[in-house]
């Protein structure tokens, strides 16, 4: 069985972790200052799904893209995802190959749903 079944979880029994533990081998540094609860993971093919919780004043520097599908649905507080300003409750869908971002927060949670392992790859441009 790839994905485990999950007949149901009480929130508030799971801890906050760095989302580092989780996410530590993306091959570019995870933002510090972002918190996760692991819901459910497919160890075969590295699909995820977790609440990521993110202070107020937490910012990434550059806009990014991932190689998997990100879908979310913010939860609570404001997310603002490059011009996009996210209110809960909202949702979004990233197709593989989305630039998105540099990203900064009001304080928000959101279900995020990855369809394989996060990578992350800054997106610089040279002046």
């Amino acid at each position: 069985m790839s994905r485990p079944v999950v007949m149901g979880i009480n929130l508030d029994e799971v801890e906050w972790e760095p989302a580092k533990t989780l996410w530590d081998d993306t091959g570019e540094a995870v933002p510090t200052g972002l918190l996760v609860k692991v819901l459910s993971v497919d160890d075969e093919t590295g699909a995820s799904t977790v609440l990521v919780k993110a202070p107020p004043g937490w910012t990434t520097d550059a806009p990014e893209v991932h190689s998997v599908l990100q879908e979310g649905f913010i939860l609570e507080g404001t997310y603002h995802n490059g011009d996009v300003e996210l209110r809960a409750p909202a949702y979004f869908c990233l197709p593989p190959g989305t630039v998105h971002g540099p990203a900064r927060s009001e304080g928000h949670v959101v279900l995020s749903m990855l369809s394989g392992p996060l990578d992350i790859t800054h997106i610089t441009h040279d002046g």
